[in-house]
């Protein structure tokens, strides 16, 4: 099927979620965050600020991987 990931470690694993194939579709438009703002992020003091941040970092990856990563399902990641 389109967007079928083939090998990957649970393949076998029996998920109803990931039935019929873990999916991906790649979005390239998406702009994952750079080596400065990871930095900057890390360097961040105040714990929620840093928290927010480091979940805004998440939730592009999980747009730019897309499939069950950018779904209800993302949760797995």
């Amino acid at each position: 099927e389109n967007d079928c990931v083939r090998h990957h470690p649970f393949k076998f694993y029996g998920s109803l979620y990931l039935s019929p194939c873990l999916r991906r579709r790649f979005n390239s438009s998406i702009s994952l965050p750079s080596v400065v703002n990871i930095e900057l992020a890390l360097r961040e003091p105040n714990y929620d600020t840093f928290r927010l941040q480091l979940e805004m970092f998440v939730r592009l990856y999980q747009s730019f991987v897309g499939g069950h990563m950018d779904s209800d399902f993302a949760p797995y990641d």
